[in-house]
């Protein structure tokens, strides 16, 4: 369950990096690739929760919530820059981490409940 949930996470991650830079056309800048940075950070914390989880009902929680917030990701930035492109299509890239780190942060306070718990 791990290993496919690592894959998801890194597929999520390279074309997260792809839509982005897609994205920015001929402007390349490094304040767009430090905003790259900070929407691909929810998923980098999901592989390191990933990592340290040793309890198998955490593996299994971890892996649903990385895979879905992955999955849905990019599915938010496929839609938003490739299904239906407008002018406001780039600020997906500033509302998808405000959606990804709360979720990441419960997710990382319930690994770490669950953990002690042990």
């Amino acid at each position: 369950m791990k290993r496919v949930t690592y894959i998801i996470t890194w597929i999520a991650i390279v074309a997260t990096l792809w839509f982005g830079i897609d994205a920015m056309g001929e402007t390349r800048s490094f304040s767009a690739f430090l905003i790259l940075f900070v929407v691909i950070i929810p998923y980098l914390l999901g592989l390191w929760l990933l990592r340290i989880s040793r309890v198998k009902k955490v593996i299994r929680l971890v892996s649903g919530i990385v895979s879905l917030l992955a999955i849905a990701g990019v599915y938010m930035l496929y839609r938003s820059l490739v299904l239906y492109p407008d002018a406001q299509s780039g600020m997906v890239f500033l509302v998808l981490p405000v959606y990804q780190f709360p979720v990441m942060l419960l997710t990382a306070a319930a690994v770490w409940i669950m953990q002690r718990a042990k």
